[in-house]
């Protein structure tokens, strides 16, 4: 009755892995509710080798291939644990490595949900250190439009030889509402199924920010409704601090809509202990200003306007002049 889908961002040259590099995909699936593509792509000139290994969430190594990529050009390998023989696997990971010590690449996977046929983009994620936390802006266990029942599923990877333990922070308006600690065995990939109640023991929407005590994590989620016929949701990748936008830079939230079909919600997350002015400029296709948004978040705050722009609007522009401003912006284009 409607259409699924997923986003798919622009990969910037400095996102891409070269000269013998490798990257990493956590929070793969492939059983009877879930199958797994894996896309590699080769922006450059030169030929590039690459071995691919998969894992099940104990890194336990189940299969490995080999494939060569000719300049320009792009493969996906579908239902690539099916393929090669693995079984089903939770938690799967996917270490693409560049055998050629020349050139570049770039990998990403999709999980597909089975019965709607809904795809979820995974690419690399950022790493989080114990000084330089990992944030999901958005997470939710709470009902939608609809009747709809948002849940959130978060997968974290150790990346390191030794054990780690991950702090895991609900944020939300009001600041930090829930925290866990959670362990996370070396080398291993934990999902938590509902994470925002099962083990945040709350609800609601808000953000996370994961912390380690000690070692290196990885993180990625799905947000996410079930419904008889099968899931419907989005990715969202775990993000560095050093990504925040801050005083005096822009962000283009593209893509967006707001007539029959879809509605666009904008998502802000103040990383910072102080309050933060943000403005939201919505635009139609052509550039012509349609509406001016002012928000004030609270220091280590998130927050969500649900349908904010009129009709019309194509793309939005997020700015701060707040001296020291350090915050996350986001839209959701929902069907």
């Amino acid at each position: 009755d409607g259409s699924y889908g997923q986003g798919i961002p622009v990969i910037t040259p400095e996102e891409t892995a070269a000269d013998g590099g490798k990257i990493r995909l956590i929070g793969l699936r492939a059983d009877n509710r879930f199958r797994t593509n894996l896309g590699l792509v080769n922006p450059g000139e030169e030929e590039v080798k690459l071995t691919i290994a998969l894992y099940d969430s104990h890194t336990t190594k189940l299969a490995e291939l080999e494939r060569t990529l000719a300049p320009s050009r792009w493969l996906q390998l579908n239902r690539v644990f099916g393929a090669a023989g693995t079984g089903d696997v939770a938690g799967g990971l996917a270490v693409v490595r560049q055998a050629s010590k020349t050139g570049r690449f770039f990998a990403y996977a999709s999980v597909v949900d089975e019965r709607t046929g809904d795809p979820t983009y995974l690419a690399p994620t950022d790493i989080a250190r114990e000084d330089e936390p990992l944030w999901i802006p958005a997470v939710a266990h709470t009902d939608g439009v609809g009747g709809a029942r948002w849940r959130t599923d978060l997968s974290i990877f150790n990346t390191s030889t030794g054990d780690s333990v991950a702090l895991i922070e609900f944020i939300q308006s009001g600041g930090v509402s829930a925290e866990k600690l959670v362990h996370v065995p070396r080398g291993r990939t934990i999902t938590l199924s509902d994470v925002v109640a099962e083990t945040l023991s709350s609800d609601g929407a808000g953000a996370l920010r994961i912390t380690p005590t000690r070692n290196l994590l990885m993180a990625t989620s799905r947000t996410h409704v079930e419904t008889q016929e099968g899931s419907y949701g989005q990715g969202i990748p775990g993000v560095a601090e050093a990504a925040a936008l801050g005083a005096g830079e822009r962000a283009l939230l593209p893509g967006l809509a707001r007539n029959s079909r879809f509605r666009t919600n904008i998502g802000l997350v103040n990383i910072a202990d102080t309050a933060v002015d943000v403005t939201v400029v919505g635009h139609a296709a052509d550039g012509e200003v349609l509406e001016t948004l002012n928000y004030r978040i609270e220091g280590l705050a998130w927050m969500q306007a649900n349908q904010p722009l009129p009709r019309g609007t194509a793309f939005a522009v997020v700015t701060s002049s707040t001296p020291g401003a350090a915050y996350f912006a986001y839209a959701s284009v929902v069907d």
